[in-house]
């Protein structure tokens, strides 16, 4: 499905007569900044990546010294066609503007991101995997962590490799 995806915000914590309209949009007017738009999010209820069911994988989080600096991650069809991708975006303004993409993961699902006091960004995800000279696939686990807002790419960590494949596929 083509969808669009927008960022909210709220300076007063949610109370007021218009709640979480601190970010709007210039082309529509409406609350939300839109990070991306036209983009395909397949919601497919079978067995997509390995035995996974896909959809909405989507993580925000905020620097806790910096209220300015966010992170998003979320993952679709870029383009309208597979693999399945996780993207990476930065903010430096409070969620007004966004960057470009700063790290994608083909057949990526399950972004989590967190932010340090030290301002350290920590990109969790999962990533479908096919070893050298194998028919089976595994799910990675990555880690990859920042000190330097993306500027250069992290080593990503590999915290745990499993089969895809197990338990055998049974209902979905």
């Amino acid at each position: 499905h083509t969808t669009t995806s927008a960022v909210c915000r709220d300076d007063n914590w949610g109370s007021g007569g218009s709640p979480y309209t601190a970010l709007v949009d210039s082309s529509d007017h409406l609350a939300g900044i839109r990070v991306v738009t036209g983009v395909t999010i397949p919601w497919e209820n079978k067995s997509f990546l390995g035995q996974e069911r896909v959809g909405s994988h989507l993580s925000i989080a905020v620097d806790p010294n910096n209220r300015d600096s966010v992170y998003l991650a979320w993952a679709d069809f870029p383009n309208g066609n597979s693999p399945y991708t996780i993207h990476l975006r930065h903010s430096s303004d409070g969620g007004a503007t966004w960057s470009a993409d700063l790290r994608t993961v083909a057949s990526g699902i399950n972004p989590a991101l967190s932010i340090n006091a030290a301002g350290n960004v920590g990109f969790l995800y999962q990533t479908l995997t096919t070893p050298a000279g194998s028919n089976s696939t595994n799910w990675e686990t990555h880690i990859e962590i920042s000190t330097d807002a993306f500027a250069t790419t992290p080593t990503p960590i590999v915290l745990a490799t499993v089969p895809s494949n197990t338990p055998t596929f049974v209902f979905l």
